[in-house]
């Protein structure tokens, strides 16, 4: 929990803060994460949490002290005034829980935390959480969070005898798993996480300096800054493996994409990239935002589906942010059909999945009369039935599913099913067996070269590829302005394989086209083409020329 903590030890006046360097005597096994104040909840506004628990404090007699006083209180001591009311205690750091629930789950998707926590594990390292509260719902929080899965451990009330920060809570988690506190780093925000590091033998750094005691919540976009900070976290456990895990041409590639593990996105980003590191963010724009500010290498975005069509906010991307496309993938799409275990086929009345996909499987859902009902992904949609199941304590040998449980199923992929413990009920949903979509490859801007790839922005690609350009222009509003400047392309005998048009946003009512072409923009016949458009538009802008992918062949229908 995210509080002002006692600037000095009880002797010897305050601890200096380290320098960034803590593994210099040895090699670190284990990384231990403060749960509170590491994973970047200060996004909440902690002092007013602490008004509410004084509050209720005073109503039963156990506080005397003022709001002020409350807020620079640290939490800790005050849940502590409750200690001999068991139920109080309990009221009071469920409200605190829940603040912490709420930061997590704005946070939660930073693109920097997911990525440090994908390569510490690569590296072999253990990671687990120490908290304050009980494991139980620290446990419940991380997995709403997807980010259970980078965990060991997690050491809680059950394991501190007094308000942690507490050294005994560090040594508990060392012995579980099999770890010397020497090769422990310890990841906190305080004086007082330093001094719990050193009573138990552990490194420390200190990155996520607490608000110094104004009651002044931080906002969430500073807060998502700090998270990303955690990355420094690879090169000062592993130097040497830091540097080598990023170099050009056998380095592991970050990559971001919309959705959640189990997302056709996550399985396009793999077929891709086999074994490169993957996060999954909530909304194409977030991929975007990654790229552009540098938490991945590259991100997968969806730019159209065979029978669907376009992405229209993938377009959007390109105007907000500078990137570029070094890439396409074509993924073959199967929906299936999933509820929980126990859900009988019948008993369907509602199905739950990304607009997307709903529309992928129009035809089948009308025919069964089921009500489709639009999620933010496939996966999360699959994700999130499993997490009401398992709040509602119901299903796999616990109660009776709710009725809202047992008439709702959700469309995902066979990964889907497996991680979140559905059961498949139909397979092949979708209303054509070729379902494919069309994904991009988008880099930095000005990224002549990923790490792990051959894609190039310049000479030396590889010989005999065939290749595609993708631009975005704007004509001027008049009579046979978008024909004069496709007359550009025809003249040379450019194919061009997709023409589509957007609003423009700094002129209503007017369009911007986006075009890809064949061939290669620095070399004939696309490059005559390109010069010429230069003068037959307002404004363009060349998205990238990549490697021209073939789309799966079709299927012959019965």
């Amino acid at each position: 929990m995210a509080s002002t903590e006692p600037a000095a030890e009880a002797a010897g006046g305050p601890q200096a803060e380290p320098a960034p360097r803590p593994c210099a005597g040895g090699p670190v096994r284990l990384v231990v994460f403060d749960f509170d104040d590491t994973l970047a909840l200060t996004g909440i506004d902690f002092p007013a949490v602490k008004r509410r628990v004084a509050e209720r404090l005073g109503a039963e007699g156990l506080w005397q002290g003022t709001p002020e006083e409350a807020a620079g209180t640290p939490l800790p001591l005050l849940v502590e005034r409750a200690g001999g009311r068991p139920r109080l205690a309990a009221e009071l750091l469920a409200m605190v829980e829940e603040a912490e629930a709420e930061g997590l789950r704005r946070l939660r998707w930073s693109p920097g935390l997911e990525a440090t926590l994908h390569a510490l594990r690569r590296r072999g390292l253990r990671l687990a959480v120490l908290t304050n509260n009980a494991r139980g719902p620290v446990g419940r929080v991380l997995g709403e969070a997807g980010l259970d899965r980078f965990f060991d451990a997690v050491a809680g009330r059950e394991d501190v005898p007094a308000m942690k920060p507490h050294p005994d809570g560090l040594l508990a988690l060392c012995a579980r798993l099999g770890v010397a506190p020497a090769e422990a780093l310890f990841v906190g925000d305080s004086e007082v996480d330093q001094r719990a590091a050193r009573q138990a033998g552990c490194a420390f750094v200190r990155f996520l300096p607490g608000d110094g005691g104004g009651g002044r919540g931080v906002p969430v976009a500073e807060d998502v800054a700090r998270i990303a900070r955690l990355e420094e976290l690879v090169a000062m456990v592993d130097p040497a493996g830091a540097q080598a895990g990023r170099g050009e041409g056998g380095g592991s590639l970050r990559i971001a994409y919309q959705g959640e593990p189990g997302a056709n996105s996550e399985a396009a980003a793999l077929a891709w990239r086999s074994g490169a590191e993957t996060a999954g963010l909530p909304a194409i724009r977030d991929v975007f935002a990654a790229v552009a500010g540098g938490g991945a290498d590259c991100g997968l975005v969806p730019v159209e589906n065979a029978y669907a069509g376009t992405i229209g906010e993938t377009l959007d991307g390109f105007l907000e942010f500078e990137v570029a496309i070094v890439g396409e993938v074509y993924q073959a799409v199967h929906h299936h059909l999933m509820a929980l275990p126990g859900v009988r086929l019948e008993a369907v009345r509602r199905v739950v999945s990304h607009p997307q996909a709903l529309a992928q499987c129009a035809e089948s859902l009308r025919r069964r009369g089921w009500e489709p009902v639009a999620a933010r992904d496939t996966a999360g949609a699959a994700r999130e039935l499993r997490a009401r199941a398992d709040q509602a304590g119901a299903g796999a040998g616990g109660g009776p599913l709710p009725a809202e449980l047992a008439e709702t199923a959700v469309l995902a992929s066979r990964r889907a099913a497996a991680l979140y413990r559905l059961e498949i009920l139909l397979e092949n949903l979708e209303d054509r067996p070729d379902n494919a979509t069309r994904f991009w490859v988008i880099a930095p801007a000005g990224a002549a070269r990923l790490p792990g790839g051959p894609e190039e922005g310049g000479p030396g690609r590889p010989p005999g590829s065939r290749w595609k350009t993708t631009l975005v222009m704007a004509t001027e509003h008049a009579p046979g302005a978008l024909w004069r400047a496709l007359g550009a392309f025809a003249r040379r005998e450019v194919n061009l394989s997709k023409l589509e048009s957007r609003p423009n946003r700094r002129r209503p009512w007017e369009a911007l086209f986006f075009v890809d072409a064949d061939g290669y923009a620095a070399e004939e016949p696309l490059a005559g083409a390109l010069a010429e458009l230069a003068g037959l538009t307002t404004w363009y802008r060349l998205l990238g020329s990549y490697r021209a992918e073939e789309p799966p062949g079709p299927v012959a229908l019965p």
